[in-house]
């Protein structure tokens, strides 16, 4: 028979109503390098939370700014229905940020068919086809801009001299001469211009943010964003209105939202720096919790800015 007294025999679990108890009546003292850490911690993450109020003031609330900010997240976690875009999303972006001087590109090799201008416009997909970026420039300003002078009408001169202006323009584009290569290798690829230049003067419309309104635009607009399918090489699985809808809201977005967006990402910076102290005091309070130990009263007090945190976490 176990004679055990009943304030000895665990309540529940393996600790006795003694034991728990004395638990309570002689905890621990939390040691002193761990207070002078979490005071260290503590003072790094009340300034860094002074600058996450001073950005948030409830500023990010709009609903569509909040799908923007989460659409941004997948497409650069390629995520979801984002998945593989992140690339193509950048092409679409840019063909129709620089719409009007691809436009002028295509339409010049179009129109004026001289045979210098015919020779230098395939010496230009050449290069293009061939060298890097900068290399590209330094060639057309070293060999092309000088036959400006071999032009002999005035007409020609300014022709010319517009469409290699167009040219530095998009090469001001990290991928924007990449984007000019694969357009001078579509056959098409003015039909698509044209296209993407309507677009880009419609995308501050209102109607614009919405997917469904998108769609209709683009089935309407088939033939041009199947050969678009083509020239940005978009995988067979994001190939339908919707994919394409969804592309275009986040630009639209994105140009509607470009200013709030510079703060935004500035708040998800201090968060991530607000992260670090944040982690380690959690983790201390954790490991020196009020079952064990005494707790001094700043293991008690709020985290600022927590509220903050949790609120654009996923975002993080």
């Amino acid at each position: 028979m176990d004679e055990t007294q009943w304030w000895n025999k665990p309540l529940i679990g393996e600790t006795s109503f003694s034991e728990k108890i004395v638990r309570l009546i002689h905890k621990k003292s939390v040691p002193e390098k761990i207070i002078l850490a979490h005071r260290k911690y503590n003072r790094e993450i009340r300034a860094k939370a002074w600058h996450v109020q001073r950005i948030e003031l409830n500023k990010f609330d709009n609903e569509d700014f909040l799908t923007y900010a989460k659409m941004r997240v997948l497409i650069e976690k390629e995520l979801g229905e984002f998945k593989g875009l992140k690339r193509i999303i950048q092409f679409l972006e840019l063909a129709l940020t620089a719409a009007e001087s691809y436009l002028l590109i295509s339409e010049t090799e179009l129109q004026f068919r001289s045979p210098l201008q015919k020779s230098i416009y395939k010496f230009i997909s050449q290069v293009l086809a061939t060298q890097d970026h900068q290399t590209v420039i330094a060639i057309l300003h070293k060999k092309v801009w000088p036959l400006l002078d071999r032009i002999k009408t005035d007409k020609g001169r300014i022709v010319l001299q517009e469409y290699l202006k167009a040219i530095d323009n998009v090469a001001q584009y990290p991928d924007g001469l990449e984007l000019l290569r694969l357009f001078k290798q579509a056959t098409y690829s003015y039909t698509v211009l044209r296209a993407i230049s309507s677009i880009s003067k419609t995308l501050t419309k209102s109607d614009t943010y919405d997917v469904t309104q998108l769609s209709l635009h683009i089935r309407d607009n088939q033939d041009v964003f199947n050969h678009l399918t083509e020239i940005l090489q978009i995988p067979a699985e994001h190939d339908n209105p919707r994919s394409y809808a969804r592309m275009l809201q986040f630009i639209a977005f994105k140009y509607r939202y470009q200013k709030n967006d510079i703060e935004f990402q500035e708040l998800l910076q201090r968060l991530r720096d607000w992260q670090l102290p944040y982690l380690n005091i959690v983790d201390l309070r954790k490991e020196y919790s009020t079952q064990d130990y005494s707790l001094p009263q700043a293991f008690k007090e709020p985290i600022p800015a927590v509220d903050i945190y949790e609120k654009y976490q996923q975002y993080l």
